[in-house]
C-alpha cells in the first residue's frame, strides 16, 4: 500500500490527482500526529511529577 500524505492545511486536487493516477491513496488536510492520537486513543507522552 502506498499512501500519498498531505499535512494539516495542504489541499492539492492537482496533487491528489497525479498520486491517484500513480495508484497511490491519498489523504490530504490531515496531521499525522493527531490521526495516530485518535486511532489509537489518548496517549501519555508527559506526565508531571
Amino acid at each position: 500500500m502506498r499512501i500519498f500524505w498531505m499535512q494539516a492545511g495542504v489541499v492539492s486536487p492537482e496533487a491528489a490527482r497525479l498520486a491517484s493516477e500513480a495508484g497511490m491513496d491519498v489523504v490530504m488536510n490531515r496531521c499525522i500526529y493527531k490521526e495516530t492520537q485518535r486511532i489509537r486513543g489518548a496517549m501519555a507522552t508527559f506526565r508531571p511529577a
